[in-house]
């Protein structure tokens, strides 16, 4: 699903503006991003959380030139939903 259908489904679910929506899962985003760069989790009760995992910077070779290349230090974020999401889930199957 893009994100223009799911705007739309989620406003007329809310019985809101698809651009009242956008600016909410914009605002959701710029939280995301703050807290990973914080590495600080975010849990969403029923929905589940958003762990931030960040990765030290490495040496790796390039095996076709042979050079030695850094590789800067990264993070990424790993979804862990919640049992009643998973349970909401599998009981529309």
């Amino acid at each position: 699903m893009d994100s223009k259908t799911f705007n739309t489904r989620l406003a007329r679910s809310l019985d809101r503006s698809p651009k009242q929506v956008a600016e909410l899962t914009d605002a959701l985003a710029r939280i995301l991003c703050d807290s990973a760069k914080s590495l600080s989790s975010i849990a969403i009760p029923s929905f589940g959380n958003f762990v931030p995992t960040k990765t030290d910077e490495e040496i790796v070779i390039d095996r076709t030139t042979g050079k030695r290349l850094l590789l800067p230090p990264q993070i990424t974020v790993e979804f862990h939903p919640a049992a009643m999401l998973r349970k909401k889930i599998n009981s529309h199957e």
